[in-house]
């Protein structure tokens, strides 16, 4: 969580910055150059905040990737390709730049949907996955803990650690969709439904 709890606080100092009418522009370019400051500082210690970056540029960037880039048949095994160079080149250098310029590359094929890889996360489970994973990424950490504690008193029973290891899995990955599942459906839609109907109608009655 630390990337996005640095992400959310830097956003919104950017955004307190931005709408501030109290600091004149002189001020506000000082607090842009130190904020970049920061953020170089932070990938210098933490190298692996590139991928991050990455993600961040892939979001805003989407429509404009999606309407210069134009797929061709003898790219469809790129995904593939950097793939296996993202997995061969990672940490083979301490600042990760080549594996996150390559990490790029790859998701321009995802974004596009276009490829070999593209076609594979088009099938029916890993779409559902795919719906559930912002809630599944919040909830699964949440769900291991305890269950880290849980299964030294399982191995009490079980003779070997293998099946203990198997046990511990099985119980993460199924009561993570299931919580997923269930924070997606009561939580993202209809909270949020409840929610944007009430602040509408609290407008309507204002006006």
């Amino acid at each position: 969580m630390s990337y996005e709890l640095t992400f959310y606080v830097l956003s919104g100092i950017v955004f307190f910055i931005y709408r501030n009418q109290y600091l004149n522009n002189y001020l506000k370019y000082i607090f842009y150059v130190f904020l970049v400051l920061i953020c170089i500082g932070i990938i210098y210690i933490r190298p692996n905040t590139l991928f991050f970056i990455v993600g961040i540029a892939l979001f805003l960037s989407e429509d404009q990737i999606k309407k210069l880039y134009k797929p061709k048949k003898i790219l469809y095994f790129n995904g593939s390709i950097f793939l296996v160079l993202i997995y061969l080149s990672y940490d083979r250098e301490p600042f990760n730049l080549i594996p996150a310029l390559l990490s790029f590359l790859f998701f321009l094929s995802i974004i596009t949907e276009h490829g070999l890889i593209s076609k594979f996360l088009q099938i029916n489970l890993l779409k559902y996955l795919g719906k559930i994973s912002y809630s599944l990424y919040m909830w699964h950490t949440l769900i291991m803990f305890p269950l880290k504690k849980l299964t030294p008193k399982i191995s009490l029973y079980v003779n070997t650690t293998s099946f203990t290891f198997i046990i511990f899995a099985v119980l993460t990955i199924a009561l993570s969709i299931i919580t997923s599942h269930l924070s997606y459906k009561y939580i993202k839609i209809k909270l949020t439904d409840f929610i944007k109907q009430l602040l509408i109608r609290r407008k309507n009655i204002s006006l």
